[in-house]
């Protein structure tokens, strides 16, 4: 998530709130810089790192 200037920051902290009640694990992280390339570029590299494990 690209914190809170993300314009997926209100319903990404709906989903989470939705998780909790369901008892659904998930990681969340933040990475400054809204929903831009630098962004996504940094979760996406974070997310290979655990999927190709």
């Amino acid at each position: 998530m690209g914190g809170e200037e993300d314009i997926a920051w209100e319903n990404c902290r709906v989903m989470m709130e939705r998780f909790d009640q369901m008892n659904i694990k998930y990681a969340y992280s933040e990475y400054p810089g809204g929903h831009t390339w630098p962004v996504w570029r940094n979760n996406l590299f974070n997310f290979a790192q655990v999927l190709f494990k």
